[in-house]
């Protein structure tokens, strides 16, 4: 069975779990700022809003950090790497060394 989670070219579950918690950390923030706003702010939703907030900050820190420090890292191995050489034949190393004599004395 194809789904979301198993398409080549979709969305992975880690990509929409990722939306989920940012949608659900948008809604409750949206609440706390509501009852902020309104005065009806009390201990208990301050508290649920911590409690809430460092799992889901952790969360997508951690997933969206990745992303970027994989990208960052791609981008500076890539521009670090060495040009590829061309192809060289053996055969050519192979016959300057062949003519070289270990009795033949170097000239200067």
């Amino acid at each position: 069975m194809r789904g979301f989670w198993n398409d080549d070219d979709g969305m992975s579950i880690t990509d929409s779990l990722a939306i989920w918690f940012s949608v659900g950390f948008g809604i409750v923030s949206a609440i706390f700022v509501y009852l902020l706003l309104t005065d009806k702010l009390t201990d208990r939703a301050v508290d649920f809003f911590t409690q809430f907030s460092w799992p889901v900050i952790t969360i997508l820190g951690g997933y969206y950090g990745d992303k970027i420090a994989s990208q960052f890292g791609y981008a500076i191995s890539s521009r670090r790497r060495p040009q590829k050489l061309q192809h060289q034949s053996y055969q050519d190393y192979d016959q300057r060394f062949d003519d070289y004599s270990p009795t033949q004395r170097p000239t200067i």
